[in-house]
């Protein structure tokens, strides 16, 4: 090691990193290889309050972020924070390989500078994330890896937000596909219990014309997708606003209270109020 300057301490007790940030916790790894199988998984696995990651190692796409759509190349990722909305269209091709790490966060507010961010993948981030895969996969056979997964996967963080901060790359991509469209739609009239009916006919089409459609350009039924969007709404305002369960269920675009809370629990897992503490807890 080369002789590097290194400044007398004026005070012995007082340091850098005062701030806890926590290192990430319950990581899981997993690829992408089809289109077919992200864009299916996309409905199935809600993050609820993890954080994703994601990581373009071939195939270029779009990912529709609440109101945004934006683009994802090669060697670019992705950071998703909590209860975000999210599905992926447009592929360049059937087949990808993408990369994606899932956690939890003891702050996830330390990820918010990444939201709608696409960042290029630097050198140091590709080596940091290829030794944290690596530390998972021999979790089992190897003493203190989980710790290295656990640091490894901080340290891509930070590397990625100095990649962002760097580049502060978003691209926001204004697209004349059936799944923009229908996220404009969806955006655009909150409180309303909108029905396929009602989306086909504002874009002058029969209802099945519409389904098909859709599905071949989102993947999934339409049907699917609406409730997927409106049950990342509730998670999301339940999470971070003080709104009555009864107001989130209405700005989520359901017809009830008991219509909505029977849905969510039946797609979380929990109860709309015990969501929310659950939530508070974490």
């Amino acid at each position: 090691m080369r002789t590097i300057e290194v400044p007398t301490p004026t005070d012995y007790l007082r340091g850098v990193g005062n701030e806890s940030l926590g290192l990430p916790q319950n990581i899981l790894f997993f690829r992408r290889t089809s289109k077919q199988v992200l864009q299916q998984e996309s409905i199935k696995n809600r993050s609820h309050h993890r954080i994703v990651a994601v990581f373009n190692l071939e195939t270029s796409a779009y990912i529709h972020l609440d109101h945004l759509e934006v683009e994802l190349r090669p060697n670019e990722a992705l950071v998703i924070p909590p209860h975000q909305f999210h599905h992926f269209s447009n592929l360049e091709t059937t087949k990808l390989n993408w990369l994606f790490c899932t956690f939890e966060l003891e702050r996830p507010s330390y990820i918010e500078p990444l939201r709608n961010k696409v960042i290029p993948i630097s050198e140091a981030a590709m080596q940091s994330l290829g030794e944290a895969l690596n530390a998972y996969i021999n979790e089992r056979q190897t003493p203190h890896s989980t710790d290295e997964v656990q640091a490894l996967v901080l340290t891509t963080l930070i590397r990625l937000k100095k990649a962002a901060t760097d580049h502060s790359a978003l691209y926001k991509i204004i697209t004349d596909d059936i799944v923009s469209k229908v996220n404009r739609v969806l955006i655009e009239t909150p409180n309303i219990e909108l029905t396929i009916a009602v989306i086909a006919d504002n874009f002058k089409l029969s209802e099945s014309r519409m389904r098909t459609v859709f599905r071949d350009s989102a993947g999934v039924s339409l049907g699917k997708y609406i409730l997927n969007y409106k049950i990342h709404t509730a998670l999301s305002l339940l999470a971070n606003t003080k709104l009555a369960v009864s107001e989130v269920a209405d700005q989520a675009g359901f017809t009830s209270l008991q219509a909505f809370s029977r849905t969510f629990k039946e797609k979380t897992g929990l109860p709309p109020s015990h969501f929310r503490k659950k939530t508070n807890l974490i």
